[in-house]
């Protein structure tokens, strides 16, 4: 799905969150992302080192690693 706008898309989203006075709670979950033009409350990249990962196990693994840190994630608490 690369190029298909999603950096684009969350982007303008949390510009208008924060200029409606609401300001989103980010969770960045792509890896590979090299610049993200926003915040992330929560960086999957600070947790899977992407090229590590892709040179131990290759391509597949390092799709599937975000996966599955994702899920060692703790919960946000809701407000």
């Amino acid at each position: 799905m690369a190029g298909s706008g999603k950096t684009t898309l969350m982007q303008r989203l949390n510009a208008h969150l924060h200029s409606a006075g609401s300001p989103p709670y980010v969770v960045n979950l792509d890896p590979a992302v090299s610049h993200m033009p926003y915040t992330a409350n929560i960086d999957i990249r600070d947790t899977v080192d992407y090229k590590e990962v892709m040179q131990q196990c290759g391509p597949p693994a390092g799709r599937a690693a975000p996966l599955q840190a994702r899920r060692r994630l703790t919960p946000v608490p809701s407000a």
